[in-house]
């Protein structure tokens, strides 16, 4: 599901490229989109300034997660249905990047609440970001690092197959 909107954008290239006069807009709008996907990196709103350096690091691990979803399906297209393991590493990174998601507002409306500029320990929340950032960097990585052609081929012989 999350991989369908730049699948869908990527087939109306696809399109508009095998019939360019007709569609030089869709050409220009995708380039312009992806340019920007990947110099812009999104916001991640938060009013503690403390909380700031982790809403900016999950800003900028959104857009690598968004330029990594783009390279995957440009180079397997339809196949990446069949990728279960690529589809497992997106989805893991999706999820907790939702999680810091999750965590900076909870963190966030919970500091504005407090009557003391300086009240509220972070310790857990940091400890929470700082793993779940981790997590998602690493779900990342095995994007271009893993071993899925020697799992897959001892799973098959495991299996007998």
């Amino acid at each position: 599901a999350g991989m369908r909107g730049p699948g869908v954008q990527l087939r109306d290239l696809w399109h508009a490229l095998h019939h360019p006069l007709a569609d030089l807009g869709t050409v220009w709008r995708f380039g312009v989109e992806r340019v920007s996907a990947a110099v812009r990196v999104p916001d991640v709103p938060v009013r503690d300034p403390r909380l700031h350096p982790y809403a900016q690091r999950v800003g900028k691990l959104i857009r690598r997660l968004n330029v990594e979803v783009t390279r995957v399906l440009i180079h397997h297209r339809e196949s990446v249905l069949d990728r279960q393991y690529v589809q497992q590493r997106i989805a893991g990174a999706a999820v907790e990047l939702f999680v810091c998601a999750c965590v900076l507002s909870r963190a966030d409306a919970e500091l504005a609440a407090t009557a003391d500029p300086k009240g509220g320990d972070l310790r857990v929340v940091e400890l929470c970001l700082r793993r779940s950032l981790r997590r998602v960097r690493r779900w990342l990585a095995r994007l271009h690092e893993n071993d899925d052609l020697l799992v897959t081929a001892a799973a098959d012989a495991a299996l007998g197959e």
